[in-house]
């Protein structure tokens, strides 16, 4: 190269354009400002599908329509409830009412359900496999179609907003009107987005699509009219003034908010895990969301017996909690039996982490054993709350003794232990049945089936034969009846029926007195259960004996993060294009 060749810092940007030193010192100094700092770090943050979707729904037909009709809404009914009425309290009460019905429709309907069909539009074109290859993560996904729904769900807000204000300036009107529509309207929306993300992840299929869409709109159509029953009841002031600082109304909107929030929590963890890879491990994080769940329950339960608490709260919640392993145990049953390698890599290895967490990996049995686990261990919790809190307990221990001759009552007791004993038994029974059969006619065909295709038969197969047990024992029990007046309350048939057995043994029917009346029936019944149960765990408990592979020397490769270069100063790629730092000064 010659001398009077140009070399490359002549060539660059800032030899070319005089002015270039200024513009990139000014652009500099405004990117050490916190401020713009703060919108590059969040805009990196917020993945592509929250940008791509948020500018279609903001530009869509279907956005640009509704936010015109709504602002004409308001605008009309605004007219008209000022025109017609006479009295100040029913103005500001029928304006209220006004603007929920007309709040709920986009919140209820339009929201829920476009959220829904962004979904499922990927899957039936195949634009989701495309997404899938790329470094996107399912969670980004799915926060980014919600991240949409919910900046639609602030934007028509911001037009009832004022009005909503301008309501509570009129007289007729509280505060905790105002709060609880406005925590139910944007707590059900949310909801309510998040389990239509959760139908277009699960079925994807365009027959079961078809048959979930109109489900899902009846659902919200319901739901809607539900919305504007519990509007005109709130407004016309049939509904209950509520004070936020009583302990009761405190821990009644704690349990409906870990409810409803816990729920959506694991929808939202359940559809985010159907469309990952179908070799990534999906049951771990939603197994972590059924037992926060259910963590959240004991404590609403632990808050609730501190105020009132008796036998039969016992009876429910085991029912409760029976009813929720039930429908999640056949879920779980569902999946399929075999094991991808990326999942056997990432096995517990040690005996502690195979004791604690291998319950939680993917799997079939373990699925089954994870919720017979998890029925056993709530009612060991639940007979200990009735122990601690009841007379019998080492808190009530002294004032038991004091009382007990006196007719005093006790709240758990050897029935109250049977009759949990007994709920049990027949939630393994259950569970074991449908496992037996989902293992033996479809164990080698579903790995093949769709993503849902086997919760969905599991769960069917299992409603069934709790349905039918119980409604073919209480029509036998009444033909027989009819025929024998002596016949008593607890006869044979009704040994099927859970329901009435756990009820009975809850009522002080002892086993002794089962089995004397209905022997040959009550043992047989026993030993078969005895049997499935056995062969149930057997066939399990060989999912926890597989072993963890290990880790390809590729794969390690690939998951080290290469280190930086040490590039010396002024040989990098930026500062030989112009972007050099900042001059000291």
């Amino acid at each position: 190269m010659s001398k009077n060749s140009p070399d490359i810092e002549s060539l660059s940007l800032g030899a070319l354009n005089p002015d270039f030193d200024a513009a990139t010192s000014k652009i500099i100094s405004e990117k050490s400002h916190w401020l713009p700092q703060l919108n590059e770090r969040v805009s990196e943050w917020c993945s592509s599908i929250l940008v791509m979707e948020t500018r279609q729904a903001l530009k869509s037909r279907q956005f640009i329509w509704t936010y015109f009709v709504l602002l004409f809404s308001v605008g009309v009914w605004t007219l008209l409830a000022l025109t017609i009425g006479d009295n100040g309290y029913q103005v500001g009460r029928e304006l209220l009412f006004g603007y929920w019905v007309i709040l709920g429709f986009p919140l209820g309907l339009i929201i829920p359900f476009s959220a829904y069909r962004s979904l499922a539009r990927e899957f039936e074109d195949g634009t989701n496999q495309l997404i899938s290859i790329t470094t996107m993560k399912p969670h980004q996904i799915i926060f980014g179609k919600f991240g949409s729904a919910f900046l639609q769900m602030l934007t028509y807000l911001s037009v009832l907003a004022p009005c909503i204000c301008f309501t509570y300036l009129l007289r007729g009107i509280s505060l905790s009107q105002i709060s609880i529509g406005l925590m139910v309207c944007i707590g059900g929306s949310i909801c309510l987005t998040i389990l239509g993300l959760f139908l277009a992840g699960v079925f994807r299929s365009r027959a079961m699509g078809v048959g979930t869409s109109v489900l899902f709109v009846l659902l919200l159509g319901w739901l809607y009219y539900i919305w504007c029953v519990f509007c005109e009841s709130e407004i016309s002031g049939q509904g209950s003034y509520i004070t936020f600082d009583d302990q009761d109304v405190l821990l009644g909107m704690f349990g409906i908010f870990a409810f409803f929030g816990s729920s959506a929590g694991l929808l939202l963890v359940t559809a985010t895990s159907q469309i990952s890879f179908p070799s990534n491990n999906r049951a771990t994080p939603i197994r972590i969301a059924m037992f926060v769940q259910q963590t959240l329950f004991f404590a609403f339960v632990i808050g609730l017996v501190s105020t009132v608490f008796d036998a039969d709260m016992l009876w429910i919640m085991m029912i409760f909690v029976s009813h929720y392993w039930l429908v999640m145990g056949f879920l779980m049953i569902g999946e399929s039996l075999t094991i991808s390698r990326r999942v056997q890599r990432t096995l517990p290895r040690s005996f502690f982490s195979r004791s604690a967490f291998s319950l939680l990996m993917p799997g079939a049995g373990r699925g089954f054993l994870f919720a017979v686990a998890n029925v056993w261990a709530c009612a060991i919790a639940i007979g200990l709350i009735g122990w601690f809190v009841g007379s019998r307990g080492l808190q009530g221990y002294l004032l038991g003794q004091v009382i007990a001759p006196f007719g005093g009552s006790r709240v758990f007791g050897w029935e109250e232990c049977c009759g949990l004993l007994t709920c049990c038994l027949y939630v393994t029974w259950f569970l074991s049945v449908i496992y037996l059969v989902m293992r033996s006619f479809f164990g080698k065909s579903r790995g093949e089936w769709s993503t849902g295709i086997g919760p969905t038969i599991s769960l069917v197969l299992g409603a069934l034969l709790i349905s039918v047990l119980s409604i073919c024992s209480i029509v036998v029990h009444q033909i027989l009846y009819q025929r024998d007046n002596r016949l008593s309350d607890l006869s044979s048939p009704l040994l099927l029926n859970w329901y009435w057995v756990v009820a009975e043994v809850f009522k002080g029917t002892s086993f002794q007195q089962i089995f004397n009346e209905h022997g040959v029936v009550a043992v047989a019944l026993l030993l078969q259960a005895v049997v499935v149960i056995g062969f149930a765990f057997a066939f399990a408990s060989r999912e926890l004996l597989v072993a963890p592979i290990p880790v390809p020397e590729r794969v390690k490769i690939d998951s080290l993060k290469l280190p930086a270069s040490n590039v010396p100063e002024g040989e990098s790629i930026n500062e030989i294009f112009g972007e050099l730092k900042k001059n000291e000064s």
